[in-house]
């Protein structure tokens, strides 16, 4: 880093978000690019990495026109925008249920995207989760340390992250210690599938054994209520299974 600091600077980071939750609008990285080859200036490949990976495409017709522009610049990285712009929609990955000492999390297969749209170090952000395994997270960065920037990581994939949280929200609800760095209200106002895992986190949070580690939980609860995203049935099903 401290090389290319010196010899070739980049004028300025590709994987800025646009909004908190570390959405990056998809003119925006456009606008980027043809700024960078303005300046014949050379994308770092973990910058760019990151701002696919937070570019939104929930908008199909606006990720669709963008990619049209991307394409137009002419530049590998805008022939690789444009194709992570219109490319199919994720396959969600395999869901299993483990229940283990009381405890219930989600065992995820690999999530099929990451395997070779991204550089190989990357694979691993979107690798298998197995939860009651010593080495469950199979990602040297889905550790502890920095869990409040889990989500900036992949915007609008919050199951994919709240699957990664759950042990650590179970052991908090059973046994004494703080949720200190369990970023409830930040997985409750990101974008994404509020599915299995995002319940069960926060019904995680509200059975956590210290009052101050359940207030939290109470106001992350408010927000996907408010937005319509919590189901009855999603409700039902986290209390049976649990």
């Amino acid at each position: 880093m401290a090389f290319r600091i010196r010899t070739d600077p980049m004028p300025f980071l590709l994987a800025t978000p646009t909004w908190s939750t570390g959405s990056l609008e998809p003119e925006e990285l456009v606008a980027r690019l043809t700024e960078y080859r303005r300046l014949g200036a050379r994308p770092g490949e973990a910058d760019f990495t990151q701002a696919l990976l937070r570019v939104c495409r929930d908008d199909r017709a606006r990720a669709a026109e963008a990619a049209v522009r991307a394409a137009a610049l002419g530049t590998a990285e805008g022939a690789r925008l444009a194709r992570w712009l219109t490319a199919e929609e994720p396959e969600h990955p395999t869901v299993r249920r483990r229940t283990q000492d009381a405890a219930m999390a989600l065992e995820l297969g690999e999530a099929p995207e990451f395997r070779t749209d991204l550089p190989v170090r990357f694979r691993g952000i979107g690798g298998p989760v197995a939860p009651f395994q010593i080495h469950h997270y199979h990602c040297e960065h889905w550790h502890s340390t920095g869990r409040e920037h889990w989500l900036a990581v992949l915007p609008g994939r919050r199951e994919l992250v709240a699957a990664r949280l759950l042990i650590d929200l179970a052991s908090k609800s059973r046994w004494d210690g703080p949720n200190n760095g369990i970023p409830l209200a930040l997985l409750a106002e990101s974008d994404g599938e509020a599915g299995e895992a995002v319940h069960l986190c926060l019904a995680y949070g509200l059975c956590a054994r210290h009052q101050e580690d359940r207030l939290p939980a109470v106001d992350a609860l408010l927000v996907p209520a408010a937005r319509g995203q919590l189901t009855p049935s999603g409700w039902a099903q986290t209390s049976r299974r649990w």
